[in-house]
């Protein structure tokens, strides 16, 4: 008995997302700031290898108000049965063994880190055309090096192209990667999550997600990918017009 209404105790997500280990609290942390108020009061007890209580106050307003946590965990992919975990994960037995490479160096990720984790575009100054990579030259008006950065992770998008790749490895083929036009302009080729067979066709909308590509040199490295949202009726017609 912890003394606490039932109201005021977070539900356990254990049953919905698994076992996240010490990702847990800041889990269910997350889940309670999206009905906190400023001046409300929250209160974290962990007990596993070690224990923590702390008390955090929230002083302004949340910063995840309209956070999407119930709308994943619906939208989320459940395995057809544990071979197909286990495939995911790389653990199946017998699986040929490979001598990893090096893996991106540090001198690399921290160089791109702005494209590979901020998501950023360049906004050109001059014309306000926005292209991804960022480029040191504008091409639609050729300005140098005058540009903005622009965060595209937030914005919404559609498929512009679309390929299926049945022959990449993957534990659930096909691999599909594609052109998507970012809101605003930029458009980005990336691959796509969470794609469980669904029709594929230019106009559909979609969302951006930070996931896991590989892993070398014992080393994960990690970009973005588009990630299909419920179909409109107008998506389709809209890129289309959009294209003549």
């Amino acid at each position: 008995q912890s003394g606490f209404a039932a109201g005021q105790v977070v539900a356990p997500l254990c049953g919905r997302v698994g076992n996240c280990g010490n990702a847990l609290v800041p889990l269910l942390m997350c889940q309670a700031l999206t009905q906190m108020r400023a001046g409300e009061r929250l209160l974290t007890v962990f007990q596993g290898d070690g224990a923590h209580a702390l008390s955090w106050v929230l002083e302004g307003d949340s910063p995840l108000q309209g956070h999407r946590l119930e709308q994943q965990l619906a939208n989320r992919l459940v395995m057809r049965d544990y071979h197909h975990y286990l495939q995911c994960r790389g653990l199946q037995p017998n699986r040929p063994t490979t001598n990893p490479a090096d893996g991106i160096s540090g001198t690399v990720s921290w160089r791109e880190q702005d494209a590979d984790i901020g998501f950023l575009a360049a906004r050109c100054k001059h014309c306000g055309t926005e292209q991804f990579p960022p480029a040191r030259l504008c091409y639609r008006c050729f300005s140098r090096d005058d540009f903005t950065l622009q965060p595209l992770a937030s914005r919404g998008g559609q498929l512009v192209s679309y390929t299926e790749d049945h022959f990449f490895p993957s534990p659930t083929p096909p691999v599909v990667a594609g052109m998507c036009e970012v809101e605003g302009g930029a458009r980005v080729y990336l691959q796509m999550a969470d794609y469980a067979g669904e029709p594929l066709r230019t106009g559909l909308p979609v969302e951006f997600v930070f996931r896991r590509m590989h892993q070398t040199g014992g080393k994960p490295a990690y970009f973005w990918k588009s990630r299909l949202l419920a179909p409109t009726a107008s998506a389709s017609s809209g890129m289309e017009a959009s294209q003549q």
